[in-house]
């Protein structure tokens, strides 16, 4: 979702969709029906009801994420990005994924003022067995790799348009729980989170996605376009709900031994 100052903007599942826009209402319901059993996860009822201070919940199972934050910088860079635009939509994909590409160094911000290097105390060599060794961030980076993949393949602007959607609107879930135990972690802790709490977009970013948005929100799609873009939906609300039961079973059992 497009977010700003710890809130949640319109995104495409929020518009009013007119008769006209039939095949926009079939792509909508559809991601729409994921989004409500994303909602329903039990990571998010665990994040809503555990006892312990918002801290110490981000803290439960936020290193997971670590390769999802960073590769999606390289996704908007390197994959959705056209190298010799050749349209006013490509050039408008271009300038969204550009602000899009810049969200993941807030990160940096965050793991600092968490002091996360002080709880997990890892070697280097034991942040590179993480990442690349570890079966549950394998998961991880495959589905990265599998949304590249098909990044690549995608190449006509209303495919990719929707693709780049649809990854944003995935995040509606995650970013609007635990934005809010990010603010109350910021006040208990008198920390700043500016990734987890959603203070991503500038003025000018929000112009960016009103321009991309409106210009391919009301194209005519074809049923061979539906498809794909229902099958990127599959790809990419799947793979959530996978990473969303790895961070339960890490936040359940306390993997990460968070103090």
């Amino acid at each position: 979702p497009v977010k700003t100052e710890g809130k949640i903007l319109t995104t495409p599942s929020e518009i009013n969709i007119t008769q006209t826009q039939k095949n926009n209402e079939e792509i909508i319901h559809y991601v729409d029906s994921y989004l409500r059993e994303i909602d329903e996860h039990p990571f998010f009822d665990w994040v809503k009801s555990s006892t312990i201070n918002a801290e110490l919940k981000i803290k439960c199972f936020i290193p997971l994420w670590i390769v999802d934050i960073m590769m999606y910088r390289d996704i908007n860079n390197y994959i959705f990005t056209y190298m010799c635009p050749g349209s006013m939509g490509e050039l408008l994909i271009n300038d969204y994924a550009r602000h899009l590409a810049c969200h993941s160094a807030l990160f940096y911000n965050d793991w600092k003022a968490l002091k996360l290097d002080d709880m997990l105390r890892w070697s280097a060599s034991d942040t590179l067995e993480f990442i690349f060794l570890n079966t549950d961030m394998d998961s991880h980076r495959k589905n990265l790799v599998n949304f590249s993949l098909h990044g690549m393949k995608n190449k006509d602007p209303l495919i990719r348009f929707w693709f780049m959607m649809i990854l944003e609107l995935s995040g509606k879930s995650f970013f609007s729980v635990i934005g809010q135990v990010a603010m109350q972690a910021e006040s208990e802790c008198n920390i700043s989170l500016p990734y987890l709490t959603g203070k991503h977009s500038s003025a000018e970013e929000q112009k960016s996605y009103c321009a991309l948005y409106e210009y391919f929100i009301n194209q005519d799609i074809s049923k061979e376009q539906v498809k794909t873009i229902k099958y990127l939906s599959d790809i990419v609300m799947r793979s959530l709900l996978e990473n969303l039961d790895i961070s339960y079973k890490y936040a359940l059992n306390n993997i990460f031994a968070a103090r």
